[in-house]
């Protein structure tokens, strides 16, 4: 008697043991679809992202120097491996106030090729020669209102790029700055004189209006710009240089303000030939566009 009530007593222990354990393995409807929601938990990685492009590099993602008057930092490299880059105010207590020549040069196979976006903070005033060449991913480019001078060849060669908005105060343009970028319009500054030789040739400008102010468009300034459609001069316009405009084969529409009485156009090419001139190979150019070329004291071909 005893033994039998022993074995049901073990009998129903381990079969109250079984059904607590299937009823503790048995997983929620809440529990499924919550496990896959901590997954992702990256959701929150694109806030991270986004605030942190509004932090900028640490200062050890720079190699620097000092400025002339030895008041400001001038960038000389960068070592960074973000492809966002945000240059900081100042380093080691001195505001940043140049970018020097080569600093992100994009040399074949280097990170800086991969550069997708560009700041420069308020109180810098130059961007040295070929400081952005060949950054061939780089898209965008926010420019200080402290600007004063782009040095040759700058962003040459930087394929992405297809907008930028230069500041107003910026007095200076260096040759070949914009040569071979992606541009299809520009945010002009009214502080130049001067658009000189190649600064934008090769590019994808649709229409372009030289500012008031700018006195002389130098030789193959804007040559082989395909997409060009048309050009409207200033009224401060004194002279062209030789191939300015040359082999602009969408270019149909010229506008020259009626105040403008005569321009100088230089068919000197230094390494070329002398006789292509400023608009030679724009073939569609309307006759009103020749005929206002011409009154102007144009004699080369189209």
């Amino acid at each position: 008697m005893k033994k039998s009530t022993i074995l049901v007593l073990a009998f129903a222990l381990l079969f109250g043991f079984a059904a607590c354990s299937k009823r503790n393995y048995t997983p929620s409807s809440n529990s499924r679809s919550t496990a896959p929601q901590n997954v992702p938990a990256q959701s929150v990685a694109p806030m991270q992202s986004a605030a942190a492009t509004d932090t900028p590099n640490s200062e050890a993602d720079f190699s620097v120097g000092l400025t002339v008057d030895s008041k400001g930092v001038v960038i000389t490299e960068y070592k960074g491996k973000a492809t966002s880059v945000r240059i900081p105010a100042t380093i080691q207590g001195l505001p940043v106030k140049e970018i020097g020549k080569r600093a992100f040069y994009g040399s074949s196979g280097s990170l800086n090729e991969k550069i997708t976006s560009v700041t420069i903070p308020e109180g810098v005033t130059k961007i040295g020669e070929e400081a952005f060449w060949g950054c061939e991913s780089l898209r965008a480019v926010s420019l200080p209102d402290t600007l004063i001078s782009i040095g040759e060849r700058a962003f040459n060669s930087c394929w992405a790029l297809d907008s930028i908005n230069l500041p107003a105060g910026l007095k200076e343009i260096g040759g070949l700055a914009f040569r071979t970028t992606g541009l299809t319009s520009i945010s002009w500054p009214t502080g130049l004189t001067t658009i000189p030789s190649s600064a934008f040739s090769n590019t994808k400008l649709r229409n372009v209006t030289i500012p008031e102010g700018v006195t002389k468009i130098g030789e193959t300034a804007f040559e082989d710009c395909e997409n060009l459609a048309s050009v409207t001069l200033p009224s401060t316009i004194r002279i062209l240089g030789c191939r300015a405009f040359a082999d602009c084969s969408s270019l149909t529409t010229i506008k020259i303000p009626e105040t403008v009485k005569k321009i100088e156009f230089d068919f000197s090419y230094v390494g070329g030939d002398g006789a292509k001139n400023a608009f030679e190979g724009s073939h569609k150019l309307s006759l009103e566009s020749q005929a206002a070329l011409r009154r102007v004291g144009y004699t080369g071909s189209f």
